[in-house]
């Protein structure tokens, strides 16, 4: 953990960088660039659904990389050259940047959200984001590890089986409830 204070840089992508394809790419341009220990997050989730990976990310064309004290951001800045990274976001006052606070938080928010919900199988459960979104489904396998659950979907008279995160799944009864 950080020092109370520590504040997240936010660097933009080039538009034809993805972000799904390139981690490796958008991981050496970091660390080149503002060194092989810099902590840094790359907001993007990936899902199987049969042999199809499919990714979703959270902040389309961002990268966030933690500063600290020593750092010399505008050294760094100046010193990128890549592929990926195209520079920070600059506006009144500076470079952009997010507090360490409210990235503690996201991070927390999904690990509570994993603990949560912990499906079984034979579990009905209803999709909550995508193709299967409002979908009702069975849970036919849990890889905790991973996080994920194979599931299988009903769709027009079609059974569809797929695995997801299980972020992207609620309980049956949780939707009634809404």
């Amino acid at each position: 953990m950080g020092r109370k204070g520590s504040r997240w840089l936010i660097l933009q992508l080039y538009e034809n960088c993805d972000q799904e394809k390139q981690l490796e790419s958008i991981r050496y341009e970091v660390e080149s660039t503002f060194g092989r220990d810099a902590e840094f997050y790359v907001p993007v989730h990936k899902e199987r659904i049969g042999n199809k990976v499919i990714h979703t990310t959270l902040f389309e064309g961002y990268v966030f990389v933690k500063m600290h004290d020593k750092m010399d951001i505008a050294g760094c800045v100046n010193s990128i050259r890549g592929q990926c990274l195209e520079g920070p976001i600059y506006g009144p006052g500076g470079y952009h940047s997010v507090p360490d606070a409210e990235i503690r938080k996201y991070r927390k928010c999904m690990e509570d959200k994993l603990q949560s919900f912990m499906p079984e199988v034979g579990q009905r459960i209803v999709g909550k984001v995508g193709t299967f979104r409002n979908t009702e489904g069975e849970i036919l396998s849990v890889d905790n590890k991973n996080r994920e659950a194979r599931v299988v979907f009903t769709m027009r008279s079609r059974e569809v089986t797929a695995t997801l995160n299980i972020l992207n799944l609620a309980p049956l009864d949780e939707l009634s409830d809404e």
